[in-house]
């Protein structure tokens, strides 16, 4: 017996446990609230089954399909005899597998597979007699008052904590995929930023994430190599005349915001008031810059940096003196800078809701990550719901204060920045539901 002929014999007995597949055959949207589903054979890998109903694939990150000619696939389709009655679900397979049983989306780095729901379409036509219909663009949320994004950050530190390796097609893939509006820049992503004056690579960089449907609503900026609280006044001007030119790239590429990364290494004999003094001087003239240019600087604070204490928010926002310079909210760091105590909301709510720019969302569990090098350490981030923090509440408080804006959720340094970005959107999402809110 051939392998297709034994697989669809082991269908037709009715030999199937496992995981449930949704595949769509109505023609409805992805987003439908109703999928069909189908169950694999058992003991049979959708590739394999796919691959003898004449699909080629590879195994990746995701898995694509491309399948034969309509008339000869339609023939083996007619083969399949699935059954009538098929079970309804009102989750996708990459939504249950993803974010119930926390499955890896890559298989080579951690043995999981995880389709991508074009190739789980193609893949399972063959065992669900489906049709296939042409994707359709997702209808992006028109009334939530938050914007959803990913940051690059996080799957950047993945490969460097973790030594995954990630495609940049595919993670533009899956935030398209997943409703995510806009992405989040990050400076040691690859090759880094391409030069402000450099509009070619600008354009393209920007066409080729807007094609995906995306949005670059900000980047991460920071000056490497330069020290903003340097006793020497050069190297301070220095600094600032760098922060602008990023400023300038983000405006080019169409950005709302962008992020300051504080750091910076406060020398001997330096006294609290000069520390904060030196750096406001720096930043004023950045923040007025940015204001002129429609873009909302916003700075983000951790131990390692300058800004690494309440009272230090306090002093340079009280130096530097406008409203519009803003704080970016990451629950992580304001639970350690304000104690460690598994509430980040007290720190928001002590500089107000108000102070905050943009969010970098995310779990944890008071506790710091150390750099790969073993020195240091950031605040740990963590999958929503795999960390000590309320999440409704966290929402529930930016929702009353006001905040209108983006949400990046931020796998900074997590295992899997797919996992990460995902549980944090739904945990989001499932907040702006029970409180009757459009997400």
């Amino acid at each position: 017996m051939t392998e297709r002929k034994r697989l669809m014999a082991d269908w037709r007995a009715g030999a199937c446990r496992d995981r449930a597949v949704p595949c769509r055959t109505d023609g409805t949207s992805r987003r439908a609230e109703h999928k069909r589903v189908q169950r694999f054979p058992s003991g049979t890998h959708p590739a394999r089954l796919g691959a003898c109903l004449g699909m080629t694939h590879r195994v990746g990150p995701t898995l694509r399909a491309r399948h034969r000619q309509p008339e000869s696939l339609t023939q083996s389709l007619a083969d399949c005899h699935a059954p009538p009655s098929l079970a309804l679900t009102p989750k996708s397979l990459f939504h249950e597998a993803q974010s119930r049983n926390h499955r890896r989306y890559h298989p080579k780095n951690s043995g999981g597979l995880i389709l991508s729901r074009r190739a789980c379409l193609l893949q399972l036509a063959g065992v669900s007699c489906a049709s296939f219909p042409d994707e359709e663009p997702i209808a992006r949320n028109t009334t939530s008052p938050w914007k959803f994004a990913i940051g690059l950050n996080g799957f950047g530190s993945s490969e460097t904590h973790h030594g995954k390796r990630y495609v940049y097609d595919e993670i533009l893939s899956f935030a398209r995929d997943e409703g995510f509006e806009g992405i989040e820049l990050w400076r040691n992503w690859r090759n880094g930023y391409p030069d402000p004056d450099d509009d070619a690579s600008i354009r393209a960089s920007r066409q080729k994430i807007e094609s995906f449907g995306l949005s670059v609503f900000s980047i991460q900026a920071g000056v490497s190599g330069i020290n903003p609280v340097s006793t020497d006044a050069d190297e301070r001007a220095e600094y600032t005349a760098k922060l602008k030119r990023q400023v300038d790239l983000a405006v080019k590429f169409g950005c709302d915001a962008m992020g300051l990364w504080s750091a910076g290494s406060p020398q001997d004999g330096v006294t609290e008031d000069e520390l904060i003094d030196r750096f406001a001087n720096v930043v004023t003239p950045v923040a007025r810059y940015a204001v002129e240019r429609g873009i909302l600087l916003a700075i983000e604070g951790e131990p390692p940096l300058i800004i690494n204490s309440p009272e230090r928010y306090h002093k340079l926002f009280a130096a530097v003196g406008m409203e519009e310079f803003k704080a970016i909210f990451d629950p992580s760091h304001f639970d350690v800078l304000g104690g460690a105590q598994g509430r980040p909301e007290d720190l928001l709510l002590e500089l107000g809701v108000d102070r905050i720019g943009y969010v970098q969302f995310c779990d944890g569990d008071s506790t710091l990550r150390p750099f790969p090098n073993g020195r240091g350490g950031t605040s740990k981030h963590l999958p929503c719901g795999q960390g000590v923090y309320d999440i409704p509440k966290l929402c529930s408080i930016l929702r009353e204060g006001g905040f209108r804006g983006w949400f990046q959720m931020d796998s900074w340094g997590t295992e899997d920045a797919y996992v990460t970005s995902k549980t944090c959107k739904d945990s989001v999402v499932d907040y702006l539901r029970a409180v009757g809110t459009d997400a």
